[in-house]
């Protein structure tokens, strides 16, 4: 097995690892409050653009000379980059509004919301227009990569600020926060290093990756802790069920 076998391997590991938080929102959906089944919408979204992605990984190889290669051509597509957009606007429009749910009625959930529709517009119109969608780009990755990581950390600090009827660890948006945040984290530092990285030391590349895809599994357990939980959201924020 090459490291490039063992990269897509974990990578369809990953995604297949995605389907656990939305089985376990299942079991307790008369718990999920608007909040909770706006963040449902978010997982689904996430399963089902990854599925996507390694099915097109899978039927290029496999159809590759007679159908994929005059169309990648056409269009100068040499990976699956043209299709993180699909995330970009995941992660603006469904952890935006997630937040702003739950934060709701503070300032700082209007202020989310209004981040995310400006950044989701900002996002598409530099995909078409101006860095496009051949090379991955600086600011959609770059305005991405910050937003997921610092509007559930401003979320997690209004929580643990928050006057809690419950204990913080039954809190099912603390754990998706922290879920976010740390695969997030090392996120950041590969969006940053990655490429250079790459180009440097590959098999250095290939162990960070899976560093990268074992926070992220880490980070999916977390969600799935908060989904479990679900029942005690309605004491926590009562405002986001109404």
């Amino acid at each position: 097995m090459t490291l490039n076998d063992i990269l897509i391997f974990f990578g369809q590991l990953v995604s297949a690892v995605m389907i656990i938080p939305i089985v376990m929102a299942l079991t307790k959906w008369q718990y999920l409050d608007k909040s909770l089944k706006i963040f449902f919408c978010f997982c689904v979204a996430s399963f089902t653009f990854a599925f996507l992605e390694q099915l097109l990984l899978w039927h290029t190889g496999k159809y590759w000379n007679e159908l994929w290669e005059p169309i990648f051509t056409y269009w100068q597509i040499g990976d699956t980059n043209f299709l993180q957009i699909l995330f970009y606007l995941r992660d603006f429009l469904f952890l935006g509004w997630f937040y702003s749910a739950v934060l709701y009625p503070r300032t700082i959930a209007k202020w989310i919301r209004f981040i995310a529709i400006f950044l989701s517009i900002a996002n598409i119109i530099n995909y078409i227009f101006i860095e496009g969608y051949i090379e991955p780009g600086v600011f959609n990755p770059t305005s991405d990569a910050m937003f997921s990581f610092l509007v559930p950390m401003i979320g997690l600090w209004y929580i643990y600020h928050d006057s809690a009827k419950i204990d913080l660890y039954k809190n099912p948006v603390f754990w998706i926060s922290i879920g976010l945040i740390l695969p997030n984290l090392l996120g950041l530092f590969m969006f940053f290093t990655a490429d250079y990285i790459q180009k440097a030391d590959f098999a250095l590349y290939v162990k960070l990756m899976l560093f990268t895809n074992f926070f992220q599994i880490i980070g999916i357990i977390l969600l799935t802790i908060g989904f479990a939980h679900a029942y005690y959201m309605r004491f926590f924020y009562p405002e986001s069920s109404k």
